[in-house]
């Protein structure tokens, strides 16, 4: 017999998947999800961690601000006390010199009045050289009394105000409406006479020919009559106008 040639196993054998029972897999799924449990806690631990040092550091650092405002208040005091120390004694310097100037003050007053009191009890000496106070005061008196002329001349002034403010009066005032100017005119009681004389050939046109006066117009053969004689309609030519 010929020896029988022995295959080894080929790839496709090697990548057939396992059989896995179900139980081993739940216990496979148990140790992942009791494995990711345990890395959550281990992570939310150390953030817990973290966060009480970082209060104990906020709570060092107040504490320390609080200790540091504290010393600095106590030594703004112990400054305030210094200066007003200094202060009280500024004032009583002060006060002790202002009593020494009240004292030399009244002694110089005291001198001063004593020396007045001797000055008026000598008589006052007349010196032959100057002109008395009398001469002088009756000099300004004089002056200083107005004249006549000078009031005649402020009455005259005050006259010729009254009659310019009478003159505006009278005159007419204009009217402001807009951008126009309104004046008023003065009526006057005597009427205009006409600026040019009649001349002898307009007078003889209105006396002749015309015959404005009556008793000429009927030796010419016509005679003059109003417009409304003999008229039958309130409108309308006159009947009769002219008569022959």
């Amino acid at each position: 017999m010929s020896p029988r040639n022995f295959d080894p196993p080929s790839d496709d054998d090697s990548d057939a998947p396992e059989a896995i029972s179900l139980k081993t897999s739940r216990k496979l799924v148990q140790k992942e999800n009791t494995a990711i449990q345990a890395a959550q806690t281990a992570e939310k631990q150390k953030k817990r961690e973290k966060n009480r040092q970082k209060d104990q550091r906020l709570k060092e650092q107040a504490k320390t601000k609080k200790e540091k405002e504290q010393d600095s208040s106590a030594d703004e005091d112990e400054d305030n006390d210094v200066l007003a120390r200094m202060r009280r004694a500024m004032q009583d310097a002060e006060g002790e010199d202002s009593n020494e100037e009240d004292e030399v003050e009244d002694a110089e007053m005291k001198d001063a009045d004593s020396d007045e009191d001797e000055s008026e009890g000598e008589a006052p000496k007349i010196n032959p050289n100057y002109l008395p106070d009398d001469v002088f005061t009756a000099a300004f008196a004089s002056e200083s009394r107005p004249s006549a002329s000078s009031t005649k001349s402020k009455a005259k002034s005050v006259q010729e105000k009254q009659r310019r403010k009478k003159k505006s009066r009278r005159n007419p005032k204009d009217v402001v409406i807009g951008s126009r100017t309104m004046r008023s005119l003065v009526e006057s009681k005597t009427p205009a006479t006409g600026g040019v004389a009649q001349t002898a050939k307009v007078k003889k046109f209105l006396d002749r020919t015309l015959a404005l006066k009556t008793g000429k117009s009927s030796s010419r053969g016509w005679e003059r009559r109003p417009a409304s004689v003999g008229s039958l309609r309130t409108s309308g030519p006159a009947a009769r106008f002219v008569r022959s």
